[in-house]
Protein backbone atom coordinates (compact mmCIF):
# COMPACT_ATOMS: atom_id res chain seq x y z
CA UNK A 1 0.00 0.00 0.00
CA UNK A 2 1.41 3.38 -1.06
CA UNK A 3 -0.04 6.31 0.89
CA UNK A 4 -1.24 9.34 -1.11
CA UNK A 5 -3.81 12.12 -0.70
CA UNK A 6 -4.89 14.59 -3.40
CA UNK A 7 -8.59 15.06 -2.60
CA UNK A 8 -11.08 15.51 0.22
CA UNK A 9 -13.74 13.30 -1.36
CA UNK A 10 -12.11 10.51 -3.37
CA UNK A 11 -12.97 7.07 -1.93
CA UNK A 12 -11.20 6.67 1.40
CA UNK A 13 -8.95 3.60 1.55
CA UNK A 14 -6.87 4.01 4.73
CA UNK A 15 -6.81 6.17 7.86
CA UNK A 16 -4.74 6.64 11.00
CA UNK A 17 -6.75 6.94 14.23
CA UNK A 18 -6.08 7.00 17.95
CA UNK A 19 -8.66 5.31 20.15
CA UNK A 20 -9.58 7.27 23.30
CA UNK A 21 -7.66 6.19 26.40
CA UNK A 22 -7.51 6.76 30.17
CA UNK A 23 -5.86 10.16 29.66
CA UNK A 24 -9.44 11.39 29.36
CA UNK A 25 -10.11 10.17 32.90
CA UNK A 26 -7.42 12.56 34.11
CA UNK A 27 -9.74 15.44 33.25
CA UNK A 28 -11.43 17.15 36.17
CA UNK A 29 -13.09 20.54 36.73
CA UNK A 30 -9.72 22.07 37.70
CA UNK A 31 -7.69 21.00 34.68
CA UNK A 32 -9.87 20.22 31.65
CA UNK A 33 -9.62 23.76 30.26
CA UNK A 34 -5.83 23.75 30.75
CA UNK A 35 -5.82 20.54 28.68
CA UNK A 36 -7.94 22.33 26.03
CA UNK A 37 -11.21 20.44 26.47
CA UNK A 38 -14.55 21.82 27.54
CA UNK A 39 -16.00 19.00 29.65
CA UNK A 40 -15.08 15.85 31.53
CA UNK A 41 -15.81 12.53 29.84
CA UNK A 42 -15.70 8.78 30.50
CA UNK A 43 -12.86 7.10 28.61
CA UNK A 44 -14.64 3.74 28.60
CA UNK A 45 -17.87 5.13 27.16
CA UNK A 46 -16.07 7.28 24.63
CA UNK A 47 -13.95 4.30 23.54
CA UNK A 48 -17.13 2.29 22.95
CA UNK A 49 -18.51 5.11 20.78
CA UNK A 50 -15.23 5.42 18.92
CA UNK A 51 -15.34 1.70 18.08
CA UNK A 52 -18.68 2.24 16.33
CA UNK A 53 -16.99 4.96 14.27
CA UNK A 54 -14.11 2.67 13.23
CA UNK A 55 -16.55 -0.18 12.55
CA UNK A 56 -18.35 2.07 10.05
CA UNK A 57 -15.03 2.84 8.39
CA UNK A 58 -14.16 -0.87 8.12
CA UNK A 59 -17.63 -1.73 6.81
CA UNK A 60 -16.96 0.73 4.00
CA UNK A 61 -13.67 -0.95 3.06
CA UNK A 62 -11.42 1.54 4.82
CA UNK A 63 -8.28 0.06 6.39
CA UNK A 64 -7.81 1.46 9.90
CA UNK A 65 -4.32 1.86 11.38
CA UNK A 66 -4.22 2.42 15.14
CA UNK A 67 -1.76 4.93 16.56
CA UNK A 68 -1.17 3.13 19.87
CA UNK A 69 -0.45 -0.20 18.18
CA UNK A 70 2.13 1.44 15.93
CA UNK A 71 3.52 3.47 18.85
CA UNK A 72 4.08 0.36 20.97
CA UNK A 73 5.86 -1.32 18.07
CA UNK A 74 8.15 1.71 17.83
CA UNK A 75 8.83 1.82 21.58
CA UNK A 76 10.54 -1.58 21.57
CA UNK A 77 13.42 0.06 19.64
CA UNK A 78 16.16 1.60 21.85
CA UNK A 79 16.97 4.22 19.21
CA UNK A 80 13.31 5.31 19.11
CA UNK A 81 13.19 5.63 22.90
CA UNK A 82 16.38 7.68 22.99
CA UNK A 83 15.11 10.04 20.27
CA UNK A 84 11.70 10.43 21.91
CA UNK A 85 12.98 10.97 25.47
CA UNK A 86 15.20 13.83 24.30
CA UNK A 87 12.14 15.69 23.01
CA UNK A 88 9.56 14.70 25.64
CA UNK A 89 11.78 15.58 28.60
CA UNK A 90 13.38 18.63 27.03
CA UNK A 91 10.46 20.78 28.23
CA UNK A 92 10.91 19.55 31.82
CA UNK A 93 13.69 21.86 32.99
CA UNK A 94 15.93 20.16 35.54
CA UNK A 95 19.59 19.50 36.28
CA UNK A 96 21.41 16.76 34.38
CA UNK A 97 21.44 14.17 37.18
CA UNK A 98 17.66 14.22 37.53
CA UNK A 99 17.24 14.06 33.74
CA UNK A 100 19.32 10.87 33.66
CA UNK A 101 17.25 9.38 36.50
CA UNK A 102 14.03 10.10 34.60
CA UNK A 103 15.36 8.56 31.39
CA UNK A 104 16.55 5.48 33.32
CA UNK A 105 13.12 5.07 34.90
CA UNK A 106 11.33 5.32 31.54
CA UNK A 107 13.82 2.97 29.87
CA UNK A 108 12.99 0.22 32.35
CA UNK A 109 9.33 0.22 31.31
CA UNK A 110 7.90 -2.24 28.80
CA UNK A 111 6.67 -0.82 25.50
CA UNK A 112 3.07 -1.31 26.68
CA UNK A 113 3.66 0.51 29.97
CA UNK A 114 5.77 3.26 28.38
CA UNK A 115 3.05 3.96 25.81
CA UNK A 116 0.55 4.28 28.67
CA UNK A 117 2.79 6.62 30.67
CA UNK A 118 3.54 8.91 27.71
CA UNK A 119 -0.11 9.28 26.72
CA UNK A 120 -1.87 9.07 30.09
CA UNK A 121 0.67 11.14 32.01
CA UNK A 122 3.27 10.61 34.72
CA UNK A 123 2.88 12.36 38.07
CA UNK A 124 5.63 12.85 40.64
CA UNK A 125 3.78 10.51 43.02
CA UNK A 126 3.49 7.68 40.48
CA UNK A 127 7.16 8.14 39.54
CA UNK A 128 8.14 7.24 43.12
CA UNK A 129 11.63 8.68 42.70
CA UNK A 130 13.57 9.77 45.78
CA UNK A 131 15.86 12.55 44.58
CA UNK A 132 16.88 15.47 46.79
CA UNK A 133 19.55 17.08 44.60
CA UNK A 134 17.22 19.24 42.52
CA UNK A 135 15.38 22.37 43.65
CA UNK A 136 12.91 22.11 40.75
CA UNK A 137 12.04 18.52 41.66
CA UNK A 138 11.61 19.34 45.34
CA UNK A 139 9.15 22.11 44.52
CA UNK A 140 6.92 19.89 42.36
CA UNK A 141 3.81 18.72 44.21
CA UNK A 142 3.12 14.99 44.36
CA UNK A 143 0.06 15.28 42.09
CA UNK A 144 1.81 17.48 39.52
CA UNK A 145 2.75 15.91 36.21
CA UNK A 146 6.28 15.29 34.98
CA UNK A 147 4.67 14.22 31.70
CA UNK A 148 1.22 15.72 31.20
CA UNK A 149 -1.65 13.54 29.93
CA UNK A 150 -2.47 13.92 26.25
CA UNK A 151 -6.27 13.65 25.87
CA UNK A 152 -6.15 15.58 22.59
CA UNK A 153 -4.03 12.89 20.92
CA UNK A 154 -7.33 11.49 19.57
CA UNK A 155 -7.35 14.42 17.10
CA UNK A 156 -4.65 12.89 14.91
CA UNK A 157 -5.48 15.06 11.90
CA UNK A 158 -4.11 18.11 13.72
CA UNK A 159 -0.75 16.35 14.09
CA UNK A 160 -0.15 14.60 10.79
CA UNK A 161 -1.40 15.41 7.29
CA UNK A 162 -0.56 13.86 3.96
CA UNK A 163 -0.59 16.16 0.91
CA UNK A 164 0.18 14.06 -2.15
CA UNK A 165 3.11 11.98 -0.82
CA UNK A 166 4.44 14.81 1.35
CA UNK A 167 4.11 14.60 5.13
CA UNK A 168 3.21 17.68 7.15
CA UNK A 169 3.62 17.48 10.93
CA UNK A 170 1.67 19.69 13.28
CA UNK A 171 3.73 22.37 15.03
CA UNK A 172 1.51 22.92 18.03
CA UNK A 173 1.10 26.43 19.35
CA UNK A 174 -0.31 25.34 22.70
CA UNK A 175 1.84 23.82 25.43
CA UNK A 176 -0.65 21.05 26.25
CA UNK A 177 -0.29 19.55 22.76
CA UNK A 178 3.42 19.81 21.92
CA UNK A 179 4.34 16.26 23.01
CA UNK A 180 1.60 14.80 20.79
CA UNK A 181 3.53 15.84 17.71
CA UNK A 182 6.70 14.13 18.92
CA UNK A 183 4.77 10.88 19.40
CA UNK A 184 3.41 10.96 15.86
CA UNK A 185 6.82 11.82 14.44
CA UNK A 186 8.40 8.85 16.19
CA UNK A 187 6.07 6.55 14.23
CA UNK A 188 6.99 8.19 10.94
CA UNK A 189 10.70 8.03 11.77
CA UNK A 190 10.94 4.50 13.20
CA UNK A 191 7.97 2.40 12.05
CA UNK A 192 8.43 0.37 8.82
CA UNK A 193 4.92 1.32 7.72
CA UNK A 194 6.15 4.87 7.08
CA UNK A 195 9.86 4.25 6.43
CA UNK A 196 9.31 4.45 2.69
CA UNK A 197 11.50 6.28 0.18
CA UNK A 198 8.53 7.85 -1.61
CA UNK A 199 7.31 9.68 1.52
CA UNK A 200 8.95 13.06 2.11
CA UNK A 201 8.67 15.55 4.97
CA UNK A 202 7.32 18.88 3.79
CA UNK A 203 7.05 20.76 7.08
CA UNK A 204 7.28 20.48 10.86
CA UNK A 205 10.11 18.03 11.60
CA UNK A 206 11.05 18.37 15.28
CA UNK A 207 14.70 17.89 14.37
CA UNK A 208 14.64 21.17 12.48
CA UNK A 209 14.99 23.82 15.17
CA UNK A 210 13.23 26.50 13.11
CA UNK A 211 9.95 24.82 14.03
CA UNK A 212 10.46 25.22 17.79
CA UNK A 213 8.77 28.60 17.67
CA UNK A 214 5.15 29.78 17.86
CA UNK A 215 5.65 31.91 14.76
CA UNK A 216 5.96 28.64 12.79
CA UNK A 217 2.89 26.94 14.29
CA UNK A 218 0.62 24.76 12.18
CA UNK A 219 -2.30 22.36 12.73
CA UNK A 220 -3.54 19.93 10.12
CA UNK A 221 -7.15 21.09 10.28
CA UNK A 222 -6.06 24.20 8.35
CA UNK A 223 -4.87 22.26 5.26
CA UNK A 224 -7.25 20.83 2.66
CA UNK A 225 -6.83 19.27 -0.77
CA UNK A 226 -9.78 20.14 -3.06
CA UNK A 227 -8.50 18.03 -5.95
CA UNK A 228 -5.15 17.14 -7.54
CA UNK A 229 -4.61 20.73 -8.75
CA UNK A 230 -6.24 22.90 -6.05
CA UNK A 231 -5.72 23.25 -2.28
CA UNK A 232 -7.06 25.55 0.44
CA UNK A 233 -4.78 26.58 3.31
CA UNK A 234 -5.88 28.82 6.19
CA UNK A 235 -3.77 31.24 8.19
CA UNK A 236 -5.48 31.16 11.58
CA UNK A 237 -4.81 31.52 15.28
CA UNK A 238 -3.13 28.10 15.25
CA UNK A 239 -1.50 28.11 11.81
CA UNK A 240 1.01 30.79 10.87
CA UNK A 241 1.37 32.49 7.52
CA UNK A 242 5.02 31.38 7.62
CA UNK A 243 3.87 27.74 7.61
CA UNK A 244 1.37 28.36 4.81
CA UNK A 245 3.93 30.09 2.61
CA UNK A 246 6.55 27.41 3.18
CA UNK A 247 4.20 24.53 2.30
CA UNK A 248 2.69 26.42 -0.64
CA UNK A 249 6.07 27.06 -2.26
CA UNK A 250 7.24 23.48 -1.88
CA UNK A 251 4.07 21.83 -3.19
CA UNK A 252 3.67 24.21 -6.14
CA UNK A 253 7.22 23.43 -7.21
CA UNK A 254 7.28 19.67 -6.59
CA UNK A 255 3.74 18.30 -7.17
CA UNK A 256 0.79 18.62 -9.55
CA UNK A 257 -0.61 21.46 -7.44
CA UNK A 258 -1.46 24.47 -9.63
CA UNK A 259 -3.31 26.85 -7.30
CA UNK A 260 -3.55 27.44 -3.56
CA UNK A 261 -6.37 29.45 -2.02
CA UNK A 262 -4.99 31.11 1.11
CA UNK A 263 -7.71 32.08 3.56
CA UNK A 264 -6.93 34.55 6.32
CA UNK A 265 -9.61 34.12 9.00
CA UNK A 266 -8.75 36.74 11.62
CA UNK A 267 -11.83 38.77 10.69
CA UNK A 268 -14.13 35.98 11.87
CA UNK A 269 -15.57 36.34 15.36
CA UNK A 270 -14.25 32.86 16.17
CA UNK A 271 -10.69 33.11 14.89
CA UNK A 272 -9.57 29.96 16.72
CA UNK A 273 -11.59 27.78 14.34
CA UNK A 274 -9.81 25.51 11.89
CA UNK A 275 -10.39 25.68 8.16
CA UNK A 276 -12.20 22.32 8.24
CA UNK A 277 -14.90 23.80 10.50
CA UNK A 278 -15.47 26.69 8.06
CA UNK A 279 -15.58 24.69 4.84
CA UNK A 280 -15.51 20.98 3.98
CA UNK A 281 -16.29 19.10 0.80
CA UNK A 282 -19.14 16.59 0.64
CA UNK A 283 -18.89 15.73 -3.05
CA UNK A 284 -17.03 17.01 -6.09
CA UNK A 285 -19.66 19.74 -6.53
CA UNK A 286 -21.08 20.05 -2.97
CA UNK A 287 -19.51 22.00 -0.15
CA UNK A 288 -20.49 22.82 3.42
CA UNK A 289 -19.72 26.45 4.20
CA UNK A 290 -20.00 28.79 7.17
CA UNK A 291 -21.34 31.81 5.31
CA UNK A 292 -19.75 34.48 7.55
CA UNK A 293 -16.43 33.52 6.00
CA UNK A 294 -17.56 35.19 2.77
CA UNK A 295 -17.74 38.56 4.51
CA UNK A 296 -15.08 38.46 7.21
CA UNK A 297 -11.97 36.92 5.69
CA UNK A 298 -9.28 37.78 3.18
CA UNK A 299 -8.63 35.48 0.22
CA UNK A 300 -5.51 35.16 -1.91
CA UNK A 301 -5.06 32.83 -4.88
CA UNK A 302 -1.45 31.72 -5.28
CA UNK A 303 0.17 30.06 -8.29
CA UNK A 304 3.66 29.79 -9.72
CA UNK A 305 5.18 32.07 -12.35
CA UNK A 306 7.48 30.76 -15.08
CA UNK A 307 10.48 31.96 -13.08
CA UNK A 308 9.19 29.93 -10.06
CA UNK A 309 8.30 33.02 -8.03
CA UNK A 310 4.82 33.29 -6.53
CA UNK A 311 1.96 34.85 -8.47
CA UNK A 312 -0.48 36.27 -5.89
CA UNK A 313 -3.95 37.62 -6.65
CA UNK A 314 -6.66 38.87 -4.30
CA UNK A 315 -10.14 37.36 -4.63
CA UNK A 316 -13.41 38.76 -3.32
CA UNK A 317 -14.33 35.70 -1.25
CA UNK A 318 -13.66 31.99 -0.81
CA UNK A 319 -16.63 30.76 -2.85
CA UNK A 320 -15.78 32.89 -5.89
CA UNK A 321 -12.15 31.74 -5.68
CA UNK A 322 -13.19 28.08 -5.57
CA UNK A 323 -15.69 28.32 -8.40
CA UNK A 324 -13.26 30.30 -10.54
CA UNK A 325 -10.57 27.64 -10.21
CA UNK A 326 -12.94 24.68 -10.57
CA UNK A 327 -14.75 26.16 -13.55
CA UNK A 328 -18.26 25.32 -12.31
CA UNK A 329 -20.82 26.41 -9.68
CA UNK A 330 -20.83 24.66 -6.33
CA UNK A 331 -23.91 23.56 -4.39
CA UNK A 332 -23.49 25.24 -1.00
CA UNK A 333 -24.98 23.78 2.20
CA UNK A 334 -24.74 26.43 4.97
CA UNK A 335 -23.17 25.36 8.27
CA UNK A 336 -25.50 26.48 11.06
CA UNK A 337 -24.22 28.55 13.98
CA UNK A 338 -24.57 25.77 16.58
CA UNK A 339 -22.55 23.23 14.60
CA UNK A 340 -19.96 25.88 13.72
CA UNK A 341 -19.49 26.77 17.39
CA UNK A 342 -18.96 23.09 18.23
CA UNK A 343 -16.60 22.60 15.23
CA UNK A 344 -18.68 19.78 13.73
CA UNK A 345 -16.69 19.02 10.58
CA UNK A 346 -17.49 15.70 8.89
CA UNK A 347 -15.38 13.00 7.26
CA UNK A 348 -16.12 12.13 3.64
CA UNK A 349 -15.55 8.46 2.79
CA UNK A 350 -16.52 8.74 -0.88
CA UNK A 351 -18.20 11.33 -3.11
CA UNK A 352 -21.59 12.16 -1.58
CA UNK A 353 -21.16 10.09 1.62
CA UNK A 354 -20.04 11.29 5.08
CA UNK A 355 -19.84 9.90 8.60
CA UNK A 356 -21.49 12.04 11.29
CA UNK A 357 -22.64 11.98 14.89
CA UNK A 358 -26.35 11.25 15.27
CA UNK A 359 -28.50 14.17 16.35
CA UNK A 360 -26.70 17.01 14.55
CA UNK A 361 -29.12 19.50 12.94
CA UNK A 362 -26.78 19.59 9.99
CA UNK A 363 -27.50 15.94 9.07
CA UNK A 364 -31.04 16.73 7.88
CA UNK A 365 -29.77 19.57 5.69
CA UNK A 366 -27.21 17.26 4.11
CA UNK A 367 -29.83 14.63 3.30
CA UNK A 368 -32.03 17.29 1.74
CA UNK A 369 -29.19 18.05 -0.67
CA UNK A 370 -28.72 14.38 -1.53
CA UNK A 371 -25.75 13.58 0.71
CA UNK A 372 -25.73 10.12 2.32
CA UNK A 373 -25.10 10.47 6.06
CA UNK A 374 -23.82 7.44 7.99
CA UNK A 375 -24.51 8.47 11.56
CA UNK A 376 -23.91 6.81 14.90
CA UNK A 377 -25.22 7.46 18.40
CA UNK A 378 -22.81 9.05 20.86
CA UNK A 379 -23.05 10.98 24.10
CA UNK A 380 -19.44 11.32 25.26
CA UNK A 381 -18.01 12.34 21.88
CA UNK A 382 -20.66 15.05 21.64
CA UNK A 383 -19.19 16.63 24.79
CA UNK A 384 -15.98 17.31 22.90
CA UNK A 385 -15.64 19.94 20.22
CA UNK A 386 -15.01 18.59 16.75
CA UNK A 387 -16.47 15.62 14.89
CA UNK A 388 -15.47 12.80 12.58
CA UNK A 389 -13.20 14.88 10.30
CA UNK A 390 -10.70 15.48 13.10
CA UNK A 391 -10.81 11.93 14.51
CA UNK A 392 -9.25 10.29 11.46
CA UNK A 393 -6.20 11.20 9.41
CA UNK A 394 -6.69 10.00 5.81
CA UNK A 395 -3.50 8.44 4.45
CA UNK A 396 -4.88 6.98 1.22
CA UNK A 397 -7.69 8.05 -1.09
CA UNK A 398 -7.97 6.54 -4.55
Amino acid sequence: MQFFIDSEVKPLKAVLVNTPDPSLDRLNPSNYRELLLEDTVSSKNIADEFKIFTDILKANNVEVFYFKKLFKEVLVKPEARSWLFDFLLNRFSCEQGLMQELKAYLNELSAEKLCSVIINGLSKKSLGLQYNKSLSFELIKDDDFILSPLPNQIYVRDLFVLLYDFVVFGVMSRKARINESYNIQSIYKFHPLFQQDYLKVCYGSSEDRQYHNRQQCLEGGDLMMVNENIAIFAASQRTSIFAIESITKKLLKETKLKSVIVLETKGLKEVKRHLDTIVFFLDIDKVALYLDVLRFSQVLVVSLKDDLSLNINKEENLLLALEGLLGFRLKVIPINEEDFQKERSLLSIKPGTVISYAGLKFNDALRYYGVEVLEFECQELLKLNGATHGLACPILRA
